[in-house]
């Protein structure tokens, strides 16, 4: 019994030691193609960044308008399809520290030689609005549809997956992330490999079957 106990335990401390030390963000970015021409632009944020208490920027600033995330060669031909993109559904960003908000509003892809990125941008398209933050604001995220059909032929974009890490920094510190903990960006150009409900249900099935049958 003691065995037990000492095995809950340690297992506890471990799980505790795990969720201080995975304290960070993900930005999953995610496009397939739409069909007639246009792309199919989503993401989910996890982490920190979602958290009641939200993630601490880590450098003193006047204001965010965008968050960029660099992917080298998702890029394959964006031709002319390089001006600001509205989007209209996203989630919004609040600077819990001040209680001030701004709505996503915007989208835009540079190419840049070896170094492709994707900016997301805070306001319109005069890019006039911004979030005032300064270094130690917290910032969350908070969801909304989140999914967008842009006019960008899926042509534009090389199929594959792609991931940059930015790495946190405390506020007096130098860093390229925006927030003290590291951001995860990852970005799924093509169809989701995450199964349909259905076949996740009939694998499960066919699973629990075969453990009987062997049973």
């Amino acid at each position: 019994m003691k065995t037990n106990l000492l095995k809950h335990l340690c297992a506890l401390a471990l799980l505790g030691a795990a969720a201080t030390a995975s304290a960070q963000s993900t930005l999953n970015l995610s496009l397939s193609d739409a069909g007639s021409g246009q792309t199919t632009f989503s993401w989910l944020w996890t982490g920190d960044v979602v958290s009641p208490g939200g993630a601490a920027i880590s450098s003193n600033i006047g204001g965010i308008m965008g968050l960029g995330a660099s992917f080298p060669g998702f890029i394959n031909n964006i031709g002319a399809n390089l001006d600001y993109i509205p989007l209209a559904g996203f989630g919004t960003l609040s600077d819990v520290t001040h209680s001030a908000s701004q709505q996503f509003q915007g989208l835009q892809f540079n190419p840049d030689g070896m170094t492709d990125a994707v900016v997301l941008w805070l306001g319109d398209s005069t890019l006039s609005t911004m979030l005032p933050v300064t270094g130690g604001d917290c910032l969350q995220y908070s969801a909304s549809v989140d999914s967008a059909t842009i006019d960008v032929p899926f042509s534009c974009f090389n199929p594959g997956t792609y991931q940059t890490i930015s790495p946190g920094t405390d506020i007096a510190g130098p860093g390229s992330g925006p927030f003290t903990t590291d951001t995860t960006y990852n970005i799924t150009v093509g169809p989701s490999e995450v199964p349909e409900p259905s076949t996740l249900a009939l694998s499960v099935l066919g699973g629990l079957l075969l453990f009987r049958r062997r049973k």
